[in-house]
């Protein structure tokens, strides 16, 4: 990790069901790392992680190994509602939390 990195998924794994016949691998070793300004689209297909991506960073979710350094500070075991302090969130849907008492 360099000075200058801003966002760090170093080494992440995170796998779903694991004791199932529905197990199913997200990341496996994924490493990310991006520079403070430094801008990123991410694009895939259902299923493909991104928001499982966004849910480990948000802290919605942890890993099942593997870090997530911001700033350099390691907010891997952070609760989501500490990194929301820090990290801002809209979900697609409203009713999964942006206007969840609307109708």
């Amino acid at each position: 990790m360099s000075d200058s990195s801003f966002l760090v998924f170093k080494d992440i794994c995170k796998t779903f069901n694991k004791d199932s016949l529905d197990r199913v691998t997200v990341f496996d070793h994924f490493n990310l790392t991006l520079a403070e300004n430094e801008f990123l689209s991410i694009v895939g297909s259902n299923g493909s992680g991104k928001t499982t991506l966004l849910n480990l960073l948000c802290g919605s979710i942890t890993p099942d190994s593997g870090s997530i350094l911001l700033r350099g500070k390691d907010i891997t075991a952070m609760k989501e509602y500490q990194r929301a302090n820090f990290i801002g969130r809209v979900f697609q849907d409203p009713s999964k939390g942006t206007c969840a008492s609307l109708t």
